[in-house]
């Protein structure tokens, strides 16, 4: 059957989005208008009495398995996030877990061709440096480096778009501290604009800082990841 709908789809040059669905197996290879599937736990189950399975764990430990089987229509966006001890399903109004720097870093972790905006238009209209920053993010790569990671722990991935970088990375339960090596990139001067999060993200998962400089080639930035943190960053050169 999704052999059926992609080639069908192929001849109206229409885009496909299995949602729903089982995970890829490599269509896109013959029908690339197969742009995205589901076939994971995503950000909808926050709606669903389901409590414990979302988690910031759950997130970390994706990038390792299931986002491996080709593109992952997870959902992300969630902008009321939660720490797991404030952790609760509400239908109408579905909590994420997570700092704010930890959910928006699955734009550029997680490869989505088609991006989604899981929360209502008000919420990201009442954060324009969120939106910001979302909007910036491209939806497909020309080159992606795997920076920093440990298996079900935590996980820092660069993705190139022309010769503009992005990179983001994610912890589980535990915080660290990271240290993001920018070895790759080539010689001249980048601006560097990076959300983390904020100095009270932990134990308030919405906040989150901001911040931008001037950078070259072989700088490392340190960057501290609260429980459920996360960062992104853009690099444009200059």
């Amino acid at each position: 059957m999704y052999e059926e709908i992609a080639a069908a789809a192929a001849q109206r040059q229409l885009l496909v989005d299995f949602h729903g669905c089982t995970k890829p197996t490599g269509l896109s290879r013959t029908y690339p208008n197969v742009i995205n599937y589901e076939a994971v736990l995503g950000n909808e189950y926050n709606k669903l009495n389901l409590e414990g399975k979302c988690t910031v764990d759950h997130k970390v430990m994706l990038a390792f398995t299931r986002a491996l089987q080709g593109p992952m229509d997870f959902t992300p966006g969630g902008m009321r996030n939660t720490h797991p001890s404030n952790y609760a399903i509400f239908f109408n109004q579905p909590l994420v877990a997570g700092t704010r720097a930890n959910e928006l870093a699955m734009y550029i972790l997680y490869h989505e061709p088609l991006k989604m905006l899981c929360d209502a238009p008000s919420a990201y209209e009442m954060e324009p440096d969120v939106l910001n920053f979302i909007k910036d993010i491209p939806t497909s790569w020309d080159e992606s480096r795997v920076l920093l990671a440990a298996f079900g722990e935590y996980i820092a991935v660069a993705r190139r778009k022309g010769t503009n970088w992005y990179v983001a990375g994610i912890t589980n339960s535990k915080a660290r501290t990271l240290a993001v090596h920018f070895d790759f990139l080539n010689n001249g001067t980048y601006k560097l604009e990076m959300m983390t999060d904020g100095a009270i993200a932990d134990p308030v998962a919405t906040d989150y800082l901001i911040r931008t400089k001037n950078i070259g080639k072989g700088h490392v930035e340190e960057v501290h990841l609260v429980r459920g943190g996360g960062f992104l960053m853009r690099l444009k050169q200059l």
